[in-house]
């Protein structure tokens, strides 16, 4: 036992003596320091050598900071990859999911700069030790979401997982800008993203679309307006989509009615609501793929898609 221990002691001596001594070479002039600004990551950007050991393919290495900015008179907080302590191997340059993967732990760090800039906002005659007080609370938070995101995502290797986690960062780095909103009817719904649209007529009827494929999920709000429409027509409408989807029916106080259904093809899931609000119809719905056996992460970003239709007047 005590040999064991001895072998264990000297192998982690040794570790931590080569991360030194490769931290040291790239600190002594063979590789130059780069702070590089939230943006686009290549692997470029990645300049250190991999940890002894690790079975993982890279590792980026972000952090934020602050510096006061002379000409605006008041503190600013950035964040930034630092090249010399992100590291990839050779053979994990060519798979751009993983840089995706790296892109959105930078991306987190991002998060946390907004988060002390909304402090220094609130806090308009803050001093640089309040704010590092206020940065260290904040590190304690985003290596929690950091490890967090790893874990759920077991390093990439949970695709869906990856796209819910992608889905959220993106959701909290756009706040009220993710949100797509018809301008004529006025109802909205929450992409986390650009949509595309399109538009035309029908007979009686105009409609407009809005669609993004994105996270692995395709999303999609229609907008349907039609003068000659009657509830009587609407309230058809939705008990036939209740009829042929399964969907729950429901009419609300107001009188509009809506139906929800989740069906599946082959190969994908729809989560589908139809609501009718006169003269409008609206249909919301997300589709993602049934396979691999575990889709947990694509059904919660279609489930947060669908329950985040806003009608007109809506809170």
């Amino acid at each position: 036992m005590a040999r064991i221990l001895k072998i264990k002691l000297t192998i982690g001596i040794i570790s931590i003596l080569v991360i030194t001594l490769l931290q040291y070479v790239n600190s002594a002039g063979f590789v130059d320091v780069v702070r590089k600004r939230w943006g686009p990551l290549t692997w470029e950007d990645f300049d250190g050598y991999a940890p002894p050991f690790t079975s993982y393919g890279a590792g980026v290495a972000s952090y934020v900071s602050f510096e006061y900015d002379s000409l605006r008179g008041r503190f600013n907080a950035y964040s930034f990859q630092l090249n010399v302590n992100s590291w990839v191997r050779r053979d994990s340059t060519g798979q751009q999911e993983m840089l995706r993967h790296e892109q959105y732990h930078f991306n987190i760090s991002e998060l946390f700069a907004r988060r002390l800039n909304a402090y220094i906002e609130e806090t308009p005659n803050c001093t640089a030790k309040m704010l590092e007080w206020q940065l260290k609370t904040l590190d304690v938070e985003r290596q929690e979401m950091q490890s967090a995101y790893d874990g759920d995502t077991n390093h990439n290797l949970l695709a869906d997982k990856q796209r819910r986690w992608e889905f959220k960062i993106d959701s909290l780095l756009l706040l009220e800008e993710g949100w797509v909103e018809d301008p004529y009817s006025g109802v909205r719904a929450y992409f986390a993203s650009s949509a595309d649209s399109s538009g035309g007529v029908s007979g009686t009827a105009t409609y407009r679309k809005y669609s993004a494929s994105r996270y692995g999920v395709y999303l999609s709000m229609l907008a349907i307006r039609n003068e000659a429409l009657t509830p009587e027509y609407v309230d058809l409408m939705a008990r036939d989509a209740a009829a042929r989807f399964g969907a729950t029916f429901t009419t609300d106080e107001s009188g509009d009615v809506y139906a929800e259904a989740i069906y599946d093809s082959v190969i994908c899931r729809t989560r589908m609501k139809f609501i009718g609000d006169i003269p409008y119809m609206y249909l919301i719905h997300a589709r993602y793929p049934l396979y691999p056996d575990d889709t947990t992460g694509y059904a919660e970003i279609a489930r947060s898609f669908v329950n985040s239709v806003r009608l007109p007047g809506d809170n």
